[in-house]
């Protein structure tokens, strides 16, 4: 493990009053969240683009390590956990997670459906024994030692992007039992949102809106029954779009002609012919 060493004690020497880095000494939590994001998007952009394989790709990934590191560091420099420790209680929690591969006694799993709802089994189980723990030394437990059904999906952070987080709420009502079977299943109401979509046309811009919302939440659950993530399918959809626009941007220049010189319905024969390159 000398790479990760290396990397927090490189850190700790950014961090370091006198001889640090001014622009390291300068960061909170909060000033690094935006960077935080940003590396995370380049790292699966990378993934996207250049695949596993390429250094490019590695490279971000340790890009979204350091950031890891440097918010561990920080934590550690308040008095709080950190990056040893912080490692220490991921670790445990993994096992803890996965009693299925570290139990030997534990019966396996067949599905991540089957994981999904025995970790939320687990999770009530530790929060019932805290809870137990904090009366039994006369406390008065905290309010979070046993949410209810609504708060734990409604712990689904806000902040992730609407489609991926709505097949993560999805996720998490079922496994309170509150899900569709199978995929087939979500279908019909797929066709029911999309019929009430067409009728809301007619009702007003507000009507409209609200319906091609719940259109677009019950497709993230079709997607989640067939095992996609609905994210990675709208991104393939906006590659294959720059794709065949690039296609239209070359058959227009090799007319020797621009863009305005076209109408839209010619625009539109031309696309046809993109799509078919």
């Amino acid at each position: 493990m000398s790479g990760i060493l290396d990397l927090i004690q490189r850190v700790k020497a950014l961090r370091s009053p006198g001889s640090g880095c001014p622009w390291d000494l300068a960061q909170s939590h909060e000033s690094l969240a935006p960077y935080f994001t940003e590396e995370v998007a380049e790292f699966l952009d990378a993934l996207d683009r250049q695949g596993p394989n390429s250094p490019h790709t590695w490279e971000e990934l340790g890009d979204v390590l350091f950031q890891v590191v440097l918010h561990a560091q920080l934590l550690s420099e308040q008095g709080r956990p950190g990056f040893d420790e912080i490692a220490s209680k991921t670790a445990e929690k993994i096992v803890d997670r996965h009693p299925h591969v570290f139990d030997p006694n534990h019966p396996r799993f067949e599905t991540p459906e089957q994981v999904n709802k025995a970790w939320e089994q687990i999770k009530a189980s530790r929060r019932a024994a805290q809870a137990n723990a904090a009366l039994a030394r006369g406390e008065t437990p905290a309010p979070q030692s046993n949410p209810t059904p609504f708060q734990v999906v409604d712990s689904v952070p806000r902040s992730l992007p609407a489609l991926q987080r709505a097949a993560r709420l999805g996720e998490k009502a079922s496994s309170f039992g509150f899900d569709w079977p199978d995929a087939a299943s979500v279908f019909p109401k797929v066709d029911e949102e999309f019929r009430e979509f067409v009728e809301a046309r007619a009702e007003g811009e507000t009507r409209e809106k609200e319906e091609l919302g719940d259109l677009f939440f019950v497709l993230a659950q079709y997607a989640r029954k067939r095992g996609w993530h609905p994210e990675q399918i709208v991104a393939q959809a906006n590659e294959k779009f720059l794709g065949r626009y690039r296609n239209m941007d070359e058959v227009i220049a090799r007319a020797g002609k621009s863009w305005g010189d076209y109408s839209p319905e010619e625009l539109e024969e031309i696309w046809q012919i993109a799509k078919r390159t």
